[in-house]
């Protein structure tokens, strides 16, 4: 999304609100994210064995800086005027599957202003949120991963142990909704390193455990989200595949 193809956006914004039917017509939700290392220019925040084997990211591969982070903020925030320019109702910020602010929600291990604890691993996505809201003037969703099954300390919704944790999930959507965002959209894992956790794999596949109980945590995550934070409209998705 950029000016030379907004008008395109807006003729297709137009074109979804002239087919809709009925009073209210659709809430159209734009997805605003950023692809981090699985993108055509890879961007990591701290390196962890696994993930660097599967997305092919070397040892000495650099980390994004605080500053690098900070201009990649300003330029979701851009985006997120181009969406209101659009004629979207409000933008989703992708916090899920491996992509970056993802990442940012697991970096534990990471140095600096944006890593270590739960308060600066969050922070940077609080303030975008928060100047969408209040620069911008759009409302904002989040689809949010509720567990990685990633080891500790790289994990998300994880306990030291390896078992689920949700205490940070739900502080994270706790602390959305009182940042102004109504819906979250809850996910679990990355699909290019544990797909099977939200997207439930036939026997052809070979997941590492039955389909039935991806598909009962992905629901125990939500339903645990939804009754901790009532103020949100949670919606979980992958529940076939």
């Amino acid at each position: 999304l950029h000016e030379k193809n907004l008008d395109t956006f807006r003729n297709l914004v137009g074109r979804m609100r002239d087919m809709s039917t009925g009073e209210s017509g659709p809430l159209i939700i734009m997805q605003l994210h950023h692809s981090g290392r699985y993108g055509s220019h890879p961007k990591i925040l701290f390196h962890e064995p696994e993930i660097d084997r599967e997305a092919k990211i070397a040892q000495d591969f650099p980390i994004l800086s605080d500053a690098e982070l900070d201009r990649i903020a300003d330029d979701v925030v851009e985006a997120g005027r181009l969406a209101k320019r659009s004629g979207v109702d409000a933008i989703d910020l992708k916090c899920c599957h491996g992509y970056l602010f993802y990442e940012l929600l697991r970096a534990r291990t990471r140095e600096g202003r944006y890593g270590g604890s739960y308060a600066r691993r969050t922070d940077l996505v609080f303030r975008i949120i928060a100047r969408l809201h209040e620069e911008v003037g759009i409302a904002c969703a989040v689809r949010m991963d509720a567990f990685s099954a990633e080891p500790f300390p790289y994990g998300w919704g994880v306990a030291p142990d390896g078992s689920l944790d949700l205490d940070e999930p739900i502080r994270f959507a706790r602390d959305l909704a009182d940042l102004g965002v109504r819906i979250v959209n809850v996910s679990n894992g990355s699909p290019f390193v544990r797909p099977y956790l939200s997207r439930p794999f036939n026997s052809d596949h070979h997941p590492p455990e039955h389909p039935l109980l991806s598909i009962e945590r992905l629901l125990h995550c939500a339903r645990e989200i939804q009754q901790a934070v009532p103020d949100l409209a949670v919606v979980a998705s992958g529940f076939s595949g």
